[in-house]
C-alpha cells in the first residue's frame, strides 16, 4: 500500500507494534494509537512524518524492542509526538543512544538523531521524562540544555548541586559505561570505537558475568 499515508488503531488492545507490520513507515503522515495497552514507545517510530498519538498508553519506557538501526537515517524528526499519560514519567538514560546506534560506544558526537527525538518528546511531554540530574544522562542532557538558546551548560548546575556544576560532577562523560544501568544491546570491542555486530541478549545472571 504505497500510497498509505495515515493509521489509526485507537482503542484496541495492542500491546506491541512490530516494525516490520509497514514496508516503509518513512510514507506515513500521521499514526494514532490513542487508548491501547502499549507499554513501550519504540523510538524508531520518529521516521513518520507528522505526528505520532501515543497518548492513554500506560509506557514506562523508551526502548529498540526489535533492535532497528537509525545510525545513518538522516531524514527530519517527527514534530509532533504525544506521549503524557496523566502524572506518568518515563525513566531513562544514556544507553539509548547506544541501543539506535548499534554498535558505537556512546559518545557526544553519535547518534544525533536519537537525542533530537528525546528534544521533541520533552517538548511535546512537559514532565514526561525524568531528569534525575543523573550523570547516566548526561549527552541527553547537554544536548537538551545546547538547544536551548538561554540556557548556558557550562554553568548549569543541579538543584542539589552545591554549586558543582554538571559538566564537572560527570567530569564531560556519561556514567552509564560505569554503572550498566541496563544491559547493553551490543557488544563493544574494545580496540574499536564504532563497529557493527549483532546485538547479543543476555539474562540477568549472564549479563552479571560478562566483560563488554
Amino acid at each position: 500500500m504505497p500510497k498509505l499515508t495515515e493509521i489509526n488503531f485507537a482503542r484496541n488492545q495492542l500491546i506491541s507494534i512490530p516494525p516490520k507490520m509497514f514496508y516503509n513507515i518513512s510514507n506515513i503522515e500521521s499514526f494514532d494509537v490513542f487508548l491501547n495497552n502499549l507499554t513501550t514507545f519504540e523510538l524508531w517510530l520518529i521516521q513518520i512524518k507528522t505526528s505520532i498519538n501515543y497518548l492513554q498508553n500506560p509506557v514506562i519506557r523508551l526502548t529498540n524492542n526489535y533492535r532497528v538501526d537509525l545510525s545513518k537515517y538522516q531524514s527530519s524528526i517527527t514534530p509532533k509526538i504525544l506521549l503524557n499519560n496523566g502524572d506518568m514519567q518515563i525513566d531513562f538514560d544514556d544507553s539509548l543512544i547506544e541501543m539506535f546506534n548499534r554498535c558505537c560506544e556512546i559518545n557526544s558526537k553519535y547518534t544525533p538523531i536519537v537525542k533530537k527525538a528525546i528534544a521533541i518528546i520533552d517538548d511535546n511531554n512537559p514532565g514526561l521524562l525524568n531528569w534525575k540530574c543523573s550523570c547516566e544522562q548526561y549527552y541527553l542532557r547537554e544536548y537538551i540544555i545546547s538547544i536551548k538558546p538561554e540556557k548556558d551548560f557550562s554553568t548549569w548546575i543541579c538543584e542539589d548541586g552545591q554549586n558543582i556544576t554538571y559538566r564537572e560532577m560527570c567530569q564531560n562523560k556519561s556514567s552509564f559505561n560505569v554503572t550498566n544501568v541496563e544491559p547493553r544491546l551490543c557488544k563493544i570491542n574494545p580496540l574499536e570505537s564504532c563497529f557493527i555486530v549483532e546485538p547479543v541478549n543476555y539474562t540477568v545472571s549472564e549479563y552479571s558475568s560478562k566483560i563488554f
